[in-house]
């Protein structure tokens, strides 16, 4: 009941606001009367000081992100893509389709009702399309590129809210126990208002923070492709 009275209470409070803005403008376009229009953008223009300042932030940790240390990746990719994390990772054959990778390994960290935590290691091979159940591994190999997503990354327990089209992704080239990342991705969660400007219980109405599961899914692919190209 009280969230109702509050949504009504908002909605009450926007339709005067841009209500009196649309009185303030044809008044002075009847009768060039400024102060009435004045005082109706006022309220905006706190609206573009908070986008200012929301991009600002943005802004800030964009540049420490280009700070991360990263190396190119190798001139001769292995022949195995590994995915770790707990995320919905592209399919097999979505690696298929846009890579050329031979093997495609999904690291999976669960457990069961009453079960303990295991870690199974489960490995496709994408050139044989006939092959429906993947392989069972005790270990990883010793060369692959590493796709590394949220609780696997290095910035998934950083205490930043995180965007939802923003990661973390890491990519990681290993190979005899070296580990470098050659890939990033990764937007942290700054609160700017949507536009067009709508009033909230707590200030303006931030922009939404979701991202559908097919675009994530683009989104990965494309991080995959961007890190592993050698500029």
């Amino acid at each position: 009941m009280a969230g109702a009275m509050a949504g009504w209470a908002m909605l009450m409070a926007n339709i005067a606001l841009y209500g009196f803005l649309g009185w303030s403008i044809a008044r002075f376009v009847r009768r060039r009367q400024a102060a009435y229009l004045l005082a109706a953008f006022t309220p905006f223009l706190w609206w573009g000081w908070s986008v200012a300042a929301g991009n600002l932030s943005r802004a800030q940790a964009e540049r420490e992100n280009v700070a991360t240390a990263m190396v190119a990746p190798p001139a001769e990719l292995p022949d195995t893509i590994v995915f770790e994390g707990k995320a919905a990772f592209p399919k097999p054959a979505d690696i298929r389709k846009y890579f050329g990778f031979r093997y495609a390994i999904y690291v999976r960290t669960g457990a069961g009702r009453g079960q303990p935590t295991r870690t199974r290691i489960l490995k496709y091979d994408l050139r044989d399309r006939s092959a429906m159940k993947p392989e069972l591994l005790q270990a990883l190999p010793e060369r692959y590129v590493a796709f590394r997503a949220k609780d696997a990354t290095r910035y998934w327990n950083d205490g930043k809210a995180k965007a939802a089209e923003g990661g973390p992704f890491e990519m990681h080239y290993v190979d005899a126990g070296r580990d470098s990342l050659i890939g990033l991705h990764y937007h942290r969660y700054v609160p700017v208002p949507m536009f067009p400007p709508v009033f909230a219980l707590d200030g303006w109405s931030p922009a939404s923070n979701s991202i559908a599961p097919k675009d994530l899914r683009a989104l990965m692919l494309e991080f995959i492709s961007s890190s592993l190209r050698r500029s």
